[in-house]
């Protein structure tokens, strides 16, 4: 399901009636916390996130957290390989 680009601020709690959702897109919208109610579909494979845009979950899903996590790290890596790419142009110039 895509629902890129809509300028949501939310996602609906109903998204957990939706059994057969496999993959999300809700990239380039202003999404800053995951529903609870996303950990239900247990058919969702893949969700696509502004991950700067993400907030730490304030409750206490395990689901949640882990993500946030992910997405920190994937955060540090992108910087990092940034920092190289950088690195690696200044020191063969």
């Amino acid at each position: 399901m895509w629902f890129l680009g809509n300028r949501l601020h939310n996602i609906p709690v109903e998204i957990s009636s939706l059994r057969c959702l496999r993959s999300l897109d809700i990239s380039n919208n202003k999404i800053s916390v995951l529903p609870e109610e996303l950990c239900e579909v247990q058919t969702l494979e893949s969700i696509m996130v502004d991950v700067a845009q993400m907030h730490h979950p304030s409750s206490g899903s395990r689901l949640l957290l882990i993500v946030y996590i992910l997405i920190q790290i994937l955060l540090i890596l992108f910087e990092y390989c940034i920092l190289h790419v950088i690195y690696m142009t200044k020191t063969h110039t």
